[in-house]
C-alpha cells in the first residue's frame, strides 16, 4: 500500500498524525507544528528565489483550519525579521482556501 501510495521517508506528514494525536491536539502541538511548516515553507521561498526578506512589502497567509493568536503573519515577520511597514493581512476561515480568488 506504501508503495502504491508513493509514500516514502521523504512524504512529509503532520508531526500530530505521525505520532498518534491527531484526534485530540492539544494547542501548544498545534502551534508547534503550524510554526515548523511555515517558517520552513517561507524560508524555501526565500532561499530558492533568492529573495532577501527586506525586499518583501506585503504577506498574505491563508490558512482555514486553525486561526491562532498572535497571527501566523507575525510569527513570520518576527521569525525573518521582515520590515516595519510590511503590510500583513490573516485570512482565515474561508473553508477551501484554493478557492480563494484575489484581485
Amino acid at each position: 500500500m506504501m508503495d502504491r501510495s508513493r509514500i516514502n521517508e521523504e512524504t512529509y506528514g503532520l508531526r500530530l498524525v505521525l505520532e498518534g494525536h491527531k484526534e485530540a491536539p492539544s494547542l501548544p502541538e498545534a502551534y508547534l507544528e503550524v510554526n515548523e511548516v511555515f517558517h520552513q515553507s517561507v524560508g524555501n521561498v526565500f532561499f530558492s528565489n533568492r529573495v532577501a526578506p527586506s525586499e518583501i512589502d506585503i504577506l498574505i497567509v491563508n490558512v482555514s483550519l486553525f486561526s491562532r493568536v498572535p497571527a501566523l503573519t507575525s510569527s513570520i515577520v518576527k521569525r525573518f525579521k521582515l520590515r516595519d511597514d510590511i503590510k500583513t493581512f490573516n485570512l482565515s476561515g474561508t473553508e477551501d482556501g484554493s478557492t480563494l480568488k484575489m484581485q
